[in-house]
């Protein structure tokens, strides 16, 4: 029976994170005309991450990910689903590969990086008709480097964002964060 409660206790927990995460996301700051945005995204699900382990990370920042592509209504391409939308939140899943007391800072560097690239390859593979001549005072002949930099300029801004946000959150939920503060219950005693 612990298996069970195990488990709904961690499909409610992803519940919880993915409507934290949604309201914290619609906190964003719009900065790039194709999309991008300064947000904190990545902390709810790196912590999700953390406690619950990286599958159930992945598949909550999927889940996530599928939400916001039914609240935005619509989508350019089917593949910008996948490499905009449900690849960079399902990579903060990637924090339940560590351990010890950086492993929600490491989980959001690894899972901000992989999100970078899938963006990076969406640019090339999707945007790249949107490069313009110059960009931030940049000439632009190369899509690699246009989209490396207009990725870069709302993913890297999101990940120094959620990291100091963690370290002014870290000590008073530390034992959120880092211990199992939900003793596991037995169906007998409820």
């Amino acid at each position: 029976m612990k298996n069970i409660n195990t488990n709904t206790r961690r499909i409610v927990e992803a519940a919880l994170f993915i409507a934290i995460t949604f309201i914290i996301g619609r906190l964003e700051f719009r900065i790039l005309p194709q999309g991008g945005s300064i947000s904190m995204v990545a902390l709810p699900l790196a912590i999700y991450a953390v406690r619950n382990g990286i599958g159930w990370g992945i598949l909550t920042g999927a889940a996530y990910g599928t939400i916001t592509i039914m609240w935005s209504g619509s989508l350019y391409h089917p593949l910008s689903g996948l490499l905009d939308f449900i690849i960079p939140p399902a990579a903060m899943g990637l924090a339940g590969l560590f351990s010890g007391d950086h492993r929600v800072y490491l989980g959001i560097l690894l899972g901000c990086s992989v999100g970078l690239l899938s963006n990076i390859l969406s640019g090339i593979l999707i945007f790249s008709h949107f490069m313009p001549d110059v960009f931030l005072g940049l000439p632009m002949g190369n899509i690699f480097f246009y989209s490396f930099i207009y990725n870069v300029t709302h993913v890297v801004p999101s990940m120094l964002l959620s990291m100091f946000v963690l370290t002014l959150i870290k000590r008073p939920l530390k034992r959120f964060i880092f211990g199992q503060d939900l003793p596991e219950r037995t169906i007998s005693e409820t």
